[in-house]
């Protein structure tokens, strides 16, 4: 689906933070593992990658300088290494 909106960046991101706010209510209500830190685990992936997707929305208009590029680009990649952790 988000194939077809190559075009429209702004939505495409707004969708995957809205999915992602969907399945953290989900994991919070349901608790879908036996395992309490799994689904602890499950959360904190969850907002890294709603982390991720809201500092992206400054790069779509690409009016930045290169200072503030760098900084959202290592916000970025911090999120993206906690995720591994």
């Amino acid at each position: 689906m988000l194939i077809f909106l190559n075009s429209y960046p702004n939505i495409a991101l707004t969708f995957w933070i809205l999915l992602n706010i969907i399945v953290i209510i989900y994991t919070i209500k349901f608790k879908p593992y036996q395992k309490g830190a799994v689904n602890i685990r499950d959360i904190i992936v969850d907002i890294n990658f709603m982390i991720i997707h809201i500092f992206s929305y400054p790069f779509i208009d690409d009016q930045l300088n290169a200072d503030d590029k760098d900084i959202l680009g290592w916000i970025i990649l911090v999120a993206c290494l906690l995720i591994l952790l």
